[in-house]
């Protein structure tokens, strides 16, 4: 809130009318001091001419008013407040005749715009009230009273249509009061003096010899339609050639007509009236040369009459004796041309030979008779203010604020008329004492006076001067009206402004005197919009916010994105802001998250403002509640005091909220998708204990933590459930590599599937691999595996290991032959062996294999010895190895499986007496424990167990068996 006074000490006219209330009406201008109505009677109608004379000074003397009359002054209003459109004030003629300039009195005429009974006022004023600028309004210039005298040839008059001649010699202007001398037949001084007036318009041959052609003068006038009445025009005929009735060819005549498109409506003067008696239109009469006994040409001014004698041929008066020079007034009744538009044509013709020429003037039309003067209304003097403020309704006039108002919200306030202390100038508006009966007739109603000031809003920022302040656009303005009840001070009609603006001041211009007293408000305010009507987004993939596949767009969390605030209000260019804690996520969300970013300030032309660098740290979708978007600094010149700290769009205690927001919440914004995925490395688990796992081998397993991650590198904890478009159960998904495998070694998946859960935006992963067996043999192997994950929507990263390397081993399962008596028990050596780079050796890590079913096959039939006569030490029948003995052998005895320290412990039971022969065994082992016995292809690994067969050395000295 900015607080400025502008003041002004000015001492000024305050205007009171006296008047009867009920027929005062509104006033003209209050720069003018005086009126008088016009009182105009029913039979007037439309188009009439109204002619009065007036005595002004003596109109200010009945108002015992001092001061010289301002002859520019005169203004003719009509019963609506405004000016006559044509009228004229002719300060040189008054009762019909010519009077002296300056005297105070004249001529008003003008052209009446409604039917009468009808008051219209005439305004005037003194010169100490300020001089008045000459009557805007058009004249009717009947008179010829207007215009430069003597001008440019053709001349067209003020308020006159056309001028033109066909003789560039020919006289056709306007001329003064003069007295020329003319020769031609003979030398005259000539009379060149107006009918009435100071100019009268001339046409002819008066300056050069007469060489022929004629020139012509127009007006537009219209025809009342009722009572149109006369026309009557004053001409002066004079010079040495003549004319005669019904010659309209020969000779040099004068011609006034109507004229529609060039028809002639009504003659007015001329021949083809045949009435060279009444209204002679030219200065001598006949087609012949004068004589003594006939009138005629060569003679000046002679009309009817033959040389030497005034004899009157056509019995003219004595009015037209020779050489005499009057003025004729020539007359026409309009009935027959009543309600038409029509042009009225002044034309003189003349013909080579003698010199002629015409003066014309008081040219009126459809004078309306009975028109009176009623009583004169007069001003008084007051006291005006020293300064206005513009306060809340009811605050303190000096001090007191204005607060933030709405756009296109109704508000209003009080206009207080200042002294110079600051406070109230309750007399701002005075009722008059009663007139005094001496001066206006009495009873006399003393009616309420009124003072109308402009009340408007203006730009407020800054120390510009109140009367140089910008107003608003469009403009708010409103006129004001003071009674003297109101005792200075007067709350505004209600405003209602469509536009915001962020800075304004009510500025009062009361111009009822000169100087104008211009007040502007010590406060200044803002109008701000009530919400903003409309924010959206570019992300727009589902704004419902349920699908979790829809697309476009998609965009990464974290990286930018557009959000448009529209208030819907012109004017608006503050800058919204954004409040996270107003941020709604998707349904089954873990977090709102945040948006990052800012608007700048709004295109003043819309109210909208669009930023595109937003973006939002969460996957899913987010809307904004109520007031999510917001602005709180567009009304800072009333922070503090003047708006509650709130988004109210309701009056509290006469105050609206300083913030204003979204009203509803918005649709969803997104889809939005991680940007990355983060990986964690745990740990590898070898196939067996925590030693090794066998090349083909199905398969050593990680473990590793996978974080679906924004552009900040933060976890998107909504990247769950459906939202998270990473299924974790395929190993497909994880992009998974073994850099440097050895040749032919190929890593797959595992036939168990990944295991793992997404979990606010992480998963602890395990996945179990397989690398197959390498083309050539190869020493135990470190192996690395990498993860390079890829969603749905194609979020992955780059490609990073899942754990530690892990010993990766080229194994065998070995049988060796074994030979003994068929009356001893045959131990067969099985082990597990693996590459160690030089050799096979046995792997004693192996504790795990297990699945290795033992057969037997008769090589040799009709041996003695039978499969079925053949049993391995087991726990029971068929056992672990498939071959055991229906008895349980004992646990040194019985076959391991999985095997201790790579050994499997065969043994197989004496098969006894008569028994002897030999049986192949064969280990049915994975493929990855295959080996390329006999050179033709990885097979299970066979032996043979022969029983009795071989003796001992015949050499022995000495054997015996122990049992």
């Amino acid at each position: 809130m900015n607080r400025l006074f502008f003041m002004a000490s000015v001492w000024v006219i305050l205007l009171v009318t006296l008047a009867p209330s009920c027929v005062f009406a509104a006033w003209f201008d209050t720069t003018w001091h005086y009126r008088v109505p016009v009182v105009i009677p029913a039979t007037a109608t439309v188009n009439s001419t109204i002619k009065i004379d007036v005595d002004f000074n003596a109109l200010l003397t009945s108002l015992s008013a001092t001061g010289t009359f301002d002859s520019n002054s005169p203004r003719v209003v009509r019963p609506n407040d405004t000016l006559s459109a044509t009228q004229q004030y002719t300060d040189s003629v008054y009762a019909g005749a010519t009077d002296a300039l300056g005297n105070g009195r004249g001529e008003i005429r003008f052209i009446l715009q409604e039917a009468g009974p009808v008051t219209y006022f005439l305004y005037f004023d003194v010169t100490s009230s300020g001089l008045k600028a000459a009557n805007p309004q058009l004249p009717i210039n009947g008179n010829f009273e207007f215009g430069t005298v003597a001008g440019a040839s053709p001349q067209i008059p003020v308020g006159w249509l056309n001028a033109t001649r066909s003789n560039a010699a020919m006289d056709a202007q306007m001329r003064p009061v003069e007295s020329p001398t003319v020769i031609d037949q003979t030398t005259v001084t000539s009379n060149g003096n107006p009918n009435t007036g100071l100019a009268a318009y001339l046409q002819g041959f008066r300056t050069a010899t007469d060489a022929g052609g004629n020139a012509v003068l127009t007006k537009s006038i219209t025809i009342p339609a009722s009572n149109p009445g006369n026309i009557t025009i004053r001409i002066r005929p004079q010079g040495w050639d003549s004319g005669q009735n019904a010659n309209l060819t020969q000779y040099d005549f004068m011609q006034v007509r109507l004229l529609s498109g060039g028809a002639v409506k009504l003659n007015i003067v001329g021949p083809a009236l045949n009435n060279y008696l009444t209204c002679p239109f030219s200065p001598n009469y006949s087609v012949n040369g004068i004589t003594a006994a006939q009138p005629g040409w060569g003679q000046y001014n002679y009309w009817d009459n033959g040389s030497g004698s005034n004899n009157h041929t056509l019995g003219m008066p004595a009015l037209y004796n020779r050489g005499l020079e009057p003025w004729i007034t020539c007359t026409a009744n309009l009935t027959a041309v009543a309600g038409q538009v029509l042009t009225l044509e002044i034309r003189s013709t003349t013909f080579v030979g003698y010199r002629s020429w015409f003066l014309v003037d008081d040219l009126e039309w459809s004078v309306v008779s009975g028109v009176s003067l009623g009583a004169p209304i007069a001003y008084f003097a007051a006291l005006a203010p020293a300064n206005f403020n513009c306060v809340e309704v009811g605050g303190n006039s000096a001090s007191g604020h204005l607060y933030t108002k709405l756009v296109a919200t109704s508000f209003n306030f009080d206009v207080v008329a200042l002294k110079a202390d600051g406070s109230v100038e309750s007399n701002y508006v005075v009722n008059p004492l009663p007139p005094d009966p001496n001066i206006i007739p009495t009873p006399t109603p003393v009616p309420v006076v009124t003072k109308p000031v402009t009340v408007e809003l203006v730009e407020g920022s800054g120390s510009t001067a109140c009367a140089s302040r910008n107003p608003l656009s469009p403009a708010i303005s409103q006129v004001l009206t003071f009674t003297a009840s109101d005792l200075g001070r007067k709350a505004v009609s209600a405003i209602n402004v469509g536009k915001a603006f962020a800075n304004v001041r009510c500025r009062v211009t009361d111009a009822n005197q000169s100087p104008s007293v211009v007040g502007c408000s010590a406060d200044n305010f803002a109008i701000r919009p009530s919400a903003f009507t409309a924010v959206t987004s570019t992300a727009t993939a589902d704004l419902t916010g349920n699908s979790v596949s829809a697309s476009p767009p998609i965009i990464k969390a974290g990286l930018p994105f557009t959000l448009t605030a529209a208030s819907g209000t012109v004017g608006y260019n503050g800058t919204p802001l954004v409040d996270n804690s107003k941020l709604l996520a998707h349904a089954g969300s873990m977090q709102a998250g945040s948006v990052s970013g800012s608007f700048t300030a709004a295109n003043i032309a819309t109210g909208t403002v669009t930023a595109a660098m937003f973006n939002y740290s969460e996957v899913g979708y987010f809307r904004f509640a109520v007031n999510g978007i917001y602005d709180d600094g567009f009304t800072a010149v009333d922070s503090g005091t003047d708006c509650t700290p709130d988004f109210s769009n309701s009056l509290n205690a006469g105050k609206y909220g300083c913030k204003f927001g979204n009203n509803a919440n918005t649709a969803y914004f997104g889809r939005f998708i991680p940007d990355h995925f983060a990986l964690t490395p745990g740990v590898a688990t070898p196939a067996c204990n925590a030693s090794y796992t066998y090349f083909g081998q199905d398969g050593f397993s990680t473990a590793f933590t996978l974080s679906a991650q924004n552009a900040a590198n933060a976890v998107t904890q909504n990247y769950i459930g459906s939202f998270a478009r990473l299924g974790l159960n395929a190993w497909a998904n994880f992009g998974f590599t073994a850099p440097g495998l050895p040749a032919g070694s190929v890593l797959s998946a595992s036939v168990t599937p990944p295991i793992g859960l997404w979990n606010n935006g992480s998963a602890a992963l395990s996945a179990k691999h397989k690398v197959s067996r390498p083309t050539a043999l190869i020493g135990e192997t470190p192996v690395t595996i990498n993860a390079a994950p890829v969603d749905l929507d194609g979020v992955t990263m780059t490609a990073s290991t899942v754990a530690a390397t892990t010993p990766l081993r080229y194994g065998r399962i070995a049988l060796q032959n074994a030979h003994g008596s068929e009356l001893l028990d045959l131990p067969m050596a099985m082990h597990a062996e693996y590459w160690n780079g030089n050799n096979w050796i046995v792997n004693n890590e192996d504790v795990c294999t297990t699945g290795i079913p033992l057969t037997l096959a008769d090589p040799i039939s009709g041996d003695g010895l039978m499969p079925t006569e053949l049993c391995a030490w087991d726990n029971g029948s068929t056992g672990n190895s498939g071959l055991g003995c229906a008895i349980a052998g004992s646990i040194t005895q019985q076959f391991k499986q999985p095997p201790t320290a790579g050994n499997f412990n065969l043994n197989f039971k004496t098969p006894g007496v008569g028994n002897s022969g030999a049986l192949d065994v064969t280990a049915a082992v994975p493929n990855y424990l295959k080996y390329n016995w006999k050179g033709l292809g990885d097979v299970s690994p066979s032996a043979r167990a022969t029983f009795g067969v071989y003796k001992g050395s015949v050499g022995v000295i000495y054997f015996r068996e122990v049992y």
